[in-house]
């Protein structure tokens, strides 16, 4: 893609003295750059939940029918 930039001095002649020195292109050399700068803002932490902390109590009350149950049960179905 084209597009216009206007660059500071310092950073445009420090673009094109890379690009020389390695023997590329500017727009190579431009594009690397940017590439890893746009890479290294990206963070690397993982996020984690909080921690559960504390005590689970499961009461064993299964077999105890609640009244309103019972009386739904017996009630009939209009379709």
């Amino acid at each position: 893609m084209r597009t216009t930039v206007t660059l500071v001095d310092t950073l445009h002649e420090g673009l094109r003295r890379r690009a020389f020195d390695e023997h590329r292109s500017f727009s190579d050399v431009l594009n690397a750059t940017l590439e890893r700068g746009l890479h290294a803002g990206t963070p690397t932490v993982q996020r984690t939940f909080g921690v559960f902390a504390g005590k689970i109590r499961i009461v064993d009350d299964f077999d105890d029918e609640l009244p309103e149950v019972i009386a739904a049960l017996d009630e009939p179905m209009n379709p």
